[in-house]
């Protein structure tokens, strides 16, 4: 008899996309911990269906509680940060064009520089001036 033995093994791996309130629901799901979960699925549905899969329960319970509180923090930082804030008081608007030539081109200058940098002489004027 040979020192080898073969044998075949066939994995699934799926990739889910969920909506902030649907991976709310599913940390909220798993927020008591699968062995509470457990107790109250046997007791209320049942061992029949559930018992066989309990490994795999266990396993995305697990997967579930590592990955989706991040998740969920990391979306709700992004919020506060680009879409719950008004606008800052103090806002600078960028300055307008300058023309050159004849040719508008955009610039930047801090607010508090002076207006006229530029030599007179120059060619360079400032729009509507």
């Amino acid at each position: 008899m040979g020192r080898f033995i073969q044998s075949a093994k066939v994995e699934i791996v799926t990739t889910i996309a969920l909506t902030d309130d649907e991976l709310g629901a599913l940390d909220a799901l798993t927020g008591y911990g699968v062995d509470p979960f457990l107790k109250v699925f046997y007791e209320h549905m049942g061992r029949h269906y559930m018992e066989p899969h309990e490994k795999g329960i266990r396993s995305l319970f697990e997967t579930i509680r590592k990955e989706v509180p991040h998740l969920l923090h990391r979306a709700k930082s992004a919020r506060e940060v680009f879409v719950d804030k008004p606008e800052p008081a103090g806002r600078v608007n960028p300055p307008e064009p300058l023309e050159f030539g004849g040719q508008t081109r955009g610039s930047y200058s801090h607010p508090q520089a002076p207006a006229a940098i530029v030599p007179p002489d120059s060619g360079m004027r400032t729009k509507g001036g």
